[in-house]
């Protein structure tokens, strides 16, 4: 079910994986370290309750911090704090040593973790992101360069648009570019009105819903974001926000 390309089909492994989410643990657990992380974010977009302990394994394997998404549990807050507390020293925050594969403190953390502590938006959270920021800065030159370092230079500001949008998302046909386009607090506000928005799949229960949001700001300049809208009793929201590619 999985392979090295996979991941170029997520509407595929969003079909398939929805009833296979117990071969997709299985997967997680696998010595393959590419194997592992595509499964996880697998259940991560399918929103099962195996993402959980996959996110502990590729914790514990690979220092990875993966989140499961809007709605943080006991176990997403746990990792964030041991991934800190590693980090912190008396006086500050231990950078690790120069690697030109990790430049950025934040690398082995999940985009979709970050975004899920900004959609979760209680009070732990916002400390989680305070302390990633604080991380960032002291161990990166003008961390708004860098991706993680964007997100969390403006949390506060893409928390206060994610609470205000809350379940007010319509996925109707006519109107769901429209509604995601005003919503997508996550593109560059200049970039949101021309923003192309497709819906890739949906799960069998039909209140999962798997879209790519995308744009283009030149030549070799654009990003697109794997985006995951939840039904529940008060409406759609944002679950996972994780970014599929970068130009």
């Amino acid at each position: 079910m999985l392979s090295g390309d996979s991941w170029e089909d997520p509407a595929r492994l969003f079909h398939v994986g929805d009833s296979r989410a117990a071969d997709l643990l299985a997967a997680c657990r696998r010595e393959n370290d590419e194997t592992a992380t595509l499964a996880f974010k697998t259940l991560q977009l399918l929103g099962k309750s195996e993402c959980e302990p996959c996110a502990d394994l590729l914790f514990s394997k690979l220092n990875f911090l993966g989140g499961c998404g809007a709605k943080f549990t006991e176990s997403d807050f746990s990792r964030v704090e041991q991934w800190l507390a590693k980090k912190r020293t008396r006086t500050g925050y231990y950078c690790g040593k120069p690697d030109p594969d990790e430049a950025e403190p934040l690398t082995r953390v999940d985009d979709a973790a970050i975004y899920g502590l900004i959609l979760d938006g209680s009070p732990r959270s916002e400390a989680l992101l305070t302390g990633l920021r604080s991380l960032e800065r002291a161990c990166t030159q003008a961390p708004d360069d860098w991706i993680h370092g964007q997100i969390v230079e403006h949390a506060q500001e893409y928390g206060a648009a994610a609470k205000a949008i809350g379940h007010s998302l319509t996925v109707e046909s006519e109107s769901i570019a429209r509604s995601i386009r005003a919503s997508a607090f996550y593109v560059p506000k200049k970039y949101r009105d021309r923003s192309k928005v497709e819906v890739l799949a949906h799960n069998a229960s039909s209140d999962r819903l798997l879209l790519e949001v995308s744009f283009i700001c030149g030549n070799l300049c654009g990003e697109g974001y794997y985006v995951v809208l939840q039904k529940d009793a008060h409406g759609w929201r944002f679950d996972v926000i994780t970014m599929a590619w970068i130009s």
